[in-house]
């Protein structure tokens, strides 16, 4: 499962069937933000992206979706 979740309590999740990888994240991402876009205009003013230090998440292809 990948999750995110905000200040106001919302959450967006995922589940998947495979092990999460660089190409999982930034699929998520890209949805993610897509959704965003729709629901919260200007969200990358006030958004703050918080990972643990897993590989994937600091990987050159993660950090080209970002």
């Amino acid at each position: 499962m990948v999750a995110a979740i905000d200040t106001e309590g919302s959450v967006w999740y995922s589940l998947t069937q495979v092990n999460t990888n660089s190409s999982i994240i930034s699929l998520f991402l890209l949805h993610l933000s897509k959704r965003l876009d729709r629901e919260m205009p200007g969200w990358q003013e006030d958004t703050v992206f918080l990972w643990d230090n897993a590989k994937y998440h600091t990987s050159s292809k993660t950090r080209e979706a970002i």
